[in-house]
């Protein structure tokens, strides 16, 4: 059943749904506005009754006050305690917040996770968060060429240093992360991998083109703070053109061998 009245804000995007127990659904959204700056941001709308009706509507973010939102990444709710969490990538776009929820989406605060350097663009679509069972959090983005990890133990008061993911000596550019939860600091991470970039004539008759890999890492100890030597190794499952996106040429990739090695050191 598809409930087509959860909102009526015109301009919206980025939907996503997360839910918590046998009846509560999260749905977030991102308002697009007058597409100028303070105008944009992130609403959370709350269902009881299973998607049916949605009578709770809160502004998750403050554009007014200088956190507008650029990238939106997921919602997720932890399901030990009912704390909602969303990611998203602020205005200009070289900083990822979360806005987090401890009373059941009624209102939320925002927390920084990371923030780059000027210029950089951190919305290599999409930021995104998990929540272990341990009620730890994990978000994993790309700045473009490299997908980073960063953990909180506090409820994203505050976070680890972010640690590069993708380290295949073949990789040229690391997007769209998504990352999932387990046990207590034990994460799984994918992403699309550039790793052979194409002419165009090549992408003109179909023999090459931009083949992205769907790449796996794992990793055991996602709160370790202060490692002297931590990073992922990685194994890639994907060899065979899966997608072409008509007028961009794009070209992904996937098939269903797996191998998986993951280092610590």
């Amino acid at each position: 059943m598809v409930n087509p009245v959860a909102s009526d804000v015109p301009l919206n995007d980025r939907q996503w749904v997360a839910t918590y127990g046998a009846n509560i659904v999260y749905l977030t959204y991102q308002q697009l506005g007058a597409l100028l700056v303070g105008t944009n941001s992130i609403f959370v709308v709350k269902s009881f009754d299973g998607g049916v009706t949605f009578p709770q509507v809160t502004e998750a973010t403050t554009p007014e006050f200088g956190v507008q939102p650029d990238v939106q990444g997921n919602i997720t709710v932890d399901q030990i305690n009912g704390s909602v969490y969303t990611v998203f990538v602020a205005h200009p776009g070289n900083t990822v917040y979360i806005a987090s929820s401890s009373n059941g989406g009624v209102s939320f605060s925002l927390k920084l996770v990371h923030q780059g350097p000027s210029g950089l663009s951190l919305g290599n679509v999409f930021p995104t968060i998990a929540v272990d069972r341990g009620s730890n959090l994990h978000v994993v983005y790309s700045d473009g060429t490299n997908v980073f990890l960063a953990s909180s133990s506090d409820q994203g008061t505050t976070w680890t240093v972010p640690v590069r993911v993708n380290n295949g000596s073949n990789t040229k550019t690391a997007l769209a992360p998504w990352i999932d939860a387990g046990d207590a600091g034990k994460v799984d991470i994918t992403w699309w991998e550039l790793l052979q970039p194409a002419t165009s004539q090549a992408r003109r008759s179909g023999t090459s083109g931009l083949h992205k890999h769907r790449t796996l890492s794992q990793g055991p100890r996602a709160l370790q703070r202060i490692p002297l030597r931590r990073f992922f190794t990685q194994d890639r499952f994907a060899s065979t053109v899966s997608h072409v996106h008509p007028g961009h040429e794009i070209w992904l990739s996937t098939d269903l061998s797996l191998s998986i090695e993951t280092e610590w050191r």
